[in-house]
């Protein structure tokens, strides 16, 4: 019966000293909580925030989803852009594919080369070097 008591007392008292941590255990950290969310972390907890906070993690949102259409990822909301963004990422768009065109690397869209970029694209060297190629012998082993 003592053993019994000790135990039940020692059981009580653990669980009176514990309970900060289980009471905490879905708080999350403030600064990790917006480090997460200015990251995109699907650990971010948004209904944790400050207005201020929400506000930087709109900005950070923003400019994560900037990077990603300029990068031309799946992830990019077009929607998303401001009007000078929109024409900055259709200019860097277009000199992509210039670049494309005249290094032969990556895809090249002729059709959206202005007349003077289609000259000198089939002036530079790496595209007369490819444009050489035999198209009668491409495959013949």
């Amino acid at each position: 019966m003592k053993a019994t008591l000790s135990r039940t007392l020692w059981t009580h008292v653990a669980c009176l000293s514990l309970w900060p941590v289980f009471l905490l255990a879905g708080t999350p950290d403030p600064v990790a909580n917006l480090s997460a969310c200015k990251k995109g972390w699907s650990t971010c907890e948004r209904s944790h925030l400050t207005a201020s906070e929400l506000t930087e993690v709109a900005r950070a949102d923003h400019a994560r989803n900037v990077v990603a259409c300029r990068r031309g990822a799946e992830e990019c909301d077009l929607s998303g852009l401001g009007p000078a963004e929109a024409v900055a990422l259709a200019v860097a768009e277009h000199d992509r594919n210039v670049s494309s065109c005249t290094d032969g690397i990556g895809a090249c869209d002729q059709s959206a080369l202005t007349p003077a970029e289609a000259r000198d694209v089939a002036m530079h060297p790496r595209y007369r070097t490819v444009r050489r190629v035999d198209p009668h012998r491409v495959g013949a082993g």
